[in-house]
């Protein structure tokens, strides 16, 4: 594998100055570690400069604290680590960035170690590994989802004939199991989805490969506690590759190692600016609901009052203030990236004057805090936005707990849904926690061009819903919009014929009935028809309706809560993922 990396350093170099760009450093390309013969191996996307260890360098890394979770569990001694894309990169954005020539020689190398690796088990983690995997069309591969307790796991079996080393008399080379991404993890709390998922796929491919796996390691945060302290995971990197001294001034002062990077150029000519990872991933995808407000504001405010130890960021909130934090970026921070304190204080400043919008008659309301003190600033957040949503009547608005506010008073442009003309602005509009950044539609207005009453919509995009009728077919504003965003096929994707009604019977009793508004899976090749429920003159008598399949048995279909239940799971995944688990999903039993 010595061998084999140092060729690939060679072409790599060579790639580079194909483009006639600037060289970049050799010491900045991480081995693979590990051995080919290891039962297990794990493949990342692409390193980064959060090391001790940045120049000549493996993938192995315990100062990496995603690399260090990793090495954790369900990994024995020789494992095999390596990443997809070799090269360390600040945004790891090598996948998408790199040159063409550059990327064909990252991808060579990795797919040697793929093809002459032993181990038939191979754990993906993070979306843009597992897309580089699921987008190939060079990689021949069935999905197989699996059932009982390991349910939300599915294999992906990659077969022989896709490897350039296939052996004759063999169907398939490996089982790849798709995995969330450390980061991903680092501020998820006891009893997360992601956490129960991650441990669950994790367990199966320990299974499989016959390795060890440490019970709750992911489902219980046990990292925290397993892993070695940081100087000790620092001394087990570099023992037996640099002298003592050089070990004892590392320990003596670690640091994440920027200073050396090379800065590689963009394709659109500009860099991108550098962040602090810790923020963005601190936020969950969906954001809290007014009621949920509501509920978490006063033990977060309690909280902040009762500490006078300063904050550095949001892994030193304390709990209710971090619970508040965690579903906070489309409702204070949709406008921009959050690195700090200083991307806060404007939104700060933002709602402290629409605050003030609130008191006419009064003394313009001071903010009288320490705007250099992250605690103050987050504090004064949560009170503003506390105030506004009792002053506003936010629990007596119908769907409360489906929608939330927005508190900066930014102008919100809107038009008649009729004609288009453009009418006033709002200052506090509402938005589905389901699809975030959907605007929700209250309000109508009598418009003088259509001369009708009608509602009023966004100005400048499509993505709204209604709270009393349907976005699209058959989506409404509910809990099952997840589902609509995962494994439901738009309206605007739908061929002709899935636009056309459906015929169906009643599976009890046969009697016949149409579906007007079909709804369809996701998928590529094989879109699955979802059943409803309906109410049937013959048979109905607890008023919940009989399942209905359609009159063609050529049409398959599955039953409607199969697509709210696995929406739980995939709805973090990428589209093409979902595509190709639905195309080989079963369909459902006909009578």
């Amino acid at each position: 594998m010595e061998e084999a990396f140092k060729a690939f350093e060679d072409a790599e170099i060579t790639a580079w100055k194909h483009y006639g760009e600037e060289t970049p450093p050799r010491q900045f390309l991480v081995r693979p570690s590990g051995s080919l013969t290891s039962p297990i191996a794990h493949r990342l996307n692409q390193p980064s400069f959060t090391t001790n260890i940045a120049s000549n360098g493996e993938t192995a890394d315990r100062t990496n604290p995603c690399i260090s979770m990793v090495m954790g569990t369900a990994y024995p001694k020789n494992a095999l680590l390596y990443d997809q894309i070799h090269r360390r990169d600040h945004e790891s954005h090598g996948y998408t960035h790199y040159p063409p020539r550059v990327r064909a020689a990252h991808f060579s190398f990795s797919q040697d170690l793929f093809e002459t690796s032993r181990a038939k088990v191979e754990l993906v983690y993070g979306k843009k590994t597992g897309r580089a995997i699921m987008e190939n069309p060079l990689i021949k591969k069935t999905v197989v989802p699996l059932c009982g307790k390991y349910s939300r796991v599915n294999l992906i079996i990659v077969h022989e004939e896709s490897c350039r080393n296939a052996q004759p008399g063999f169907l398939y080379r490996k089982v790849l199991i798709l995995a969330y991404h450390p980061q991903r993890l680092f501020y998820e709390q006891l009893g997360s989805k992601y956490l129960e998922r991650q441990e669950y796929s994790i367990a199966t491919a320990a299974a499989m490969a016959g390795v060890h796996h440490i019970p709750g390691y992911y489902s219980h945060r046990m990292w925290i506690k397993l892993q070695p302290p940081s100087k000790l995971r620092h001394l087990e990197t570099v023992l037996g590759r640099q002298n003592l001294r050089a070990i004892l001034a590392a320990i003596e002062n670690p640091k994440i190692v920027q200073e050396e990077a090379f800065t590689f150029p963009m394709p659109s000519g500009e860099g991108i600016e550098d962040e602090d990872p810790n923020w963005e991933t601190s936020f969950v995808h969906n954001p809290h609901s007014n009621t949920k407000l509501l509920e978490l504001l006063p033990a977060a405010i309690a909280a902040q009052n009762q500490v006078d130890e300063e904050w550095t960021d949001p892994s030193s909130f304390p709990e209710p203030v971090f619970e508040w934090w965690k579903g906070q970026k489309q409702i204070l921070f949709y406008q921009s990236k959050v690195s700090g304190l200083q991307s806060i204080i404007p939104v700060l400043q933002k709602c402290q004057a629409y605050r003030n919008k609130w008191h006419p008659h009064e003394k313009q309301l001071e903010i009288s805090i320490d705007m250099q003190s992250l605690r103050e600033v987050v504090g004064q957040l949560m009170v503003i936005q506390n105030e506004l949503l009792h002053a506003g009547g936010a629990t007596k608005l119908e769907y409360s707990d489906a929608i939330h506010d927005r508190f900066d008073g930014e102008a919100y442009p809107m038009k008649c849904s009729g004609c288009g003309t453009e009418a006033s602005p709002i200052e506090q509009p509402s938005f589905t926690i389901y699809r975030p950044g959907f605007y929700v539609c209250r309000s109508r207005i009598s418009c003088s061009v259509c001369q009708k009453r009608q509602r009023l919509v966004p100005r400048d995009h499509e993505q709204y819903v209604n709270t009393s009728s349907v976005y699209g077919r058959g989506e409404k504003l509910t809990k099952r919009s997840r589902a609509a965003t995962t494994l439901i096929r738009p309206q605007e994707h739908r061929t002709e014929e899935q636009c056309q009604s459906v015929e169906c019977v009643c599976v009890k009793c046969h009697e016949s009935r149409i579906d007007e508004e079909p709804r369809w899976t996701v998928g590529t090749y094989r879109p699955l028809y979802i059943e409803r429920r309906m109410i049937c003159t013959s048979c109905s008598t607890n008023g919940n309706g009989e399942r209905s399949i359609p009159s063609d048995s050529k049409i398959p279909s599955i039953i409607p809560n199969v697509p709210d239940s696995l929406s739980n799971f995939y709805s973090a995944c990428e589209e093409t993922t979902i595509a190709r688990i639905m195309d080989s999903w079963p369909a459902s039993a006909r009578p």
